[in-house]
C-alpha cells in the first residue's frame, strides 16, 4: 500500500492505533502501545523490516505503525 508520505510529513493516526517498537533483529516486539486519542505525528519513513509498516516519531522514540492506519495530515495553510 503506497500512500506517498514524505519524510517529515505529519500523518494522522486514529485512536486505538497500535504502535510497536521492535528489537534490533526485527523479529520480536519489544514494546507496544495503543493510542488513547488520535494524533498527528511526523513520518520518518517506511520500515525496512516490514513494508506494510511505517515509522513515526513519538515521545522521543521511533515507533512502527501499520500503514493502513495512517492517513495524510491536514494542512493548516
Amino acid at each position: 500500500m503506497d500512500k506517498n508520505f514524505k519524510k517529515g510529513d505529519f500523518i494522522y493516526l486514529p485512536a486505538s492505533t497500535i504502535m510497536f517498537q521492535f528489537k534490533e533483529d526485527g523479529e520480536w516486539v519489544e514494546k507496544s502501545r495503543s493510542l488513547g486519542e488520535p494524533l498527528y505525528l511526523p513520518y520518518i519513513g517506511r520500515s525496512d523490516i516490514n513494508q506494510e509498516m511505517c515509522l513515526v516519531f513519538f515521545d522521543g522514540c521511533i515507533w512502527s505503525v501499520p500503514e493502513k492506519n495512517a492517513y495524510e495530515g491536514v494542512s493548516c495553510e
